[in-house]
């Protein structure tokens, strides 16, 4: 009675470390996944003041979603890339997304003259989602979605403009 005791006892742990393990290793990391798997439609503001919804900027079109911050000088060198290689991207709509204030967003978008590529929207994060919702907290955090508007893939700091476009074209 006691050795049965014992083994359940014994096997009871065992799954519940085994339970404990598959949310620790599958779950809990893709916790953000089901909540960006498709492309949610939130909301920015424009360098103008005006509100963009998420859907709308992006319409059918693939989509590369980037949360920079214009001090960061690994979010310009990928801006530099984005902008040097943007006919690679004429099918993609690019959103560059900062929480950082409206008016400086708006003056780095005059300095980049980012007026010259029309794929390529600043946006202020005005609600804070690509923190809140995407869970980017590395800049820049680059999150490519397909003409379907399904995530593809993510790239979080310092990225080859070679890896985006490969992961833009196998959509």
């Amino acid at each position: 009675m006691r050795t049965r005791f014992k083994i359940i006892t014994l096997l009871s742990g065992v799954l519940a470390f085994g339970m404990l393990a598959v949310y620790y290793l599958v779950i809990y990391p893709n916790r953000f996944d089901t909540r960006i798997r498709m492309l949610p439609d939130i909301r920015f503001e424009t360098t103008s003041g005006n509100e963009l919804r998420l859907h709308h900027a992006v319409a059918d079109h693939a989509a590369l979603l980037i949360n920079f911050n214009p001090r960061c000088h690994l979010c310009t060198e990928e801006i530099f890339e984005l902008k040097k290689h943007h006919a690679d991207f004429s099918e993609t709509r690019i959103l560059l997304a900062s929480s950082q204030p409206l008016a400086e967003l708006d003056s780095f978008s005059k300095a980049e003259n980012m007026h010259m590529y029309p794929g390529i929207t600043i946006v202020h994060d005005i609600d804070l989602n690509m923190v809140r919702l995407f869970g980017a907290t590395i800049t820049p955090s680059t999150y490519i979605y397909d003409k379907s508007h399904r995530l593809v893939d993510v790239f979080e700091g310092d990225t080859d403009i070679e890896n985006i476009l490969r992961s833009v074209k196998s959509d």
